[in-house]
């Protein structure tokens, strides 16, 4: 089964791809980018294997391949929404949590822990919420959805104050695009 994750990274020699998009067609641009990426992110995580960039829409106004020197002002958007998505995820799953408590007749969720949490019904969300709250504490896991790259603070989960101030201050630096992967 193949996983997606979306990853926002900065390219070191971006300039050599946007000088070629000039003179070779853009599909072979973008896939060597995006294999360029990929190379990076299986220095990162080692685990994964047959990843590939999504190709199946390299157009400017594709929503999974986003060149930061074409569309600055979608890049960065996409960046001051990334920890806020973060966050609503984690909400949404411990609302989730505290949903199932009241069901169950508990008025807190730590009273429903207490309780519960040796069943099947609290297993599957425990599941989620714990890889959420990794999320959250910038810990890289299985389910993580998305990954921020900069020179200076390498891979992240979540966005830190000094990378979103580098994407919007250089936007045309970055990349933003989807990659399908298996682990090994």
């Amino acid at each position: 089964m193949a996983n997606i994750i979306t990853v926002l990274v900065e390219h070191d020699n971006i300039n050599y791809y946007k000088d070629k998009l000039n003179d070779i067609d853009r599909e072979i641009v973008l896939k060597a980018l995006g294999e360029d990426i990929v190379a990076m992110y299986i220095q990162y995580d080692n685990n994964a294997i047959n990843v590939q960039p999504n190709m199946s829409d390299i157009s400017s106004t594709s929503d999974s391949y986003i060149l930061g020197f074409e569309r600055p002002n979608e890049l960065v958007k996409i960046a001051e929404e990334w920890n806020s998505e973060l966050r609503d995820n984690a909400v949404r799953h411990l609302e989730e949590l505290e949903a199932l408590a009241k069901e169950s007749g508990f008025s807190t969720v730590s009273q429903y822990v207490k309780e519960n949490w040796n069943s099947d019904d609290f297993a599957s969300i425990n599941y989620w919420l714990k890889y959420t709250l990794m999320d959250l504490d910038n810990a890289y896991n299985y389910n993580t959805t998305g990954l921020v790259y900069d020179k200076s603070n390498g891979w992240e989960v979540v966005i830190a104050d000094s990378t979103l101030i580098k994407i919007k201050e250089h936007p045309e630096n970055f990349v933003y695009l989807t990659l399908s992967y298996q682990e090994n």
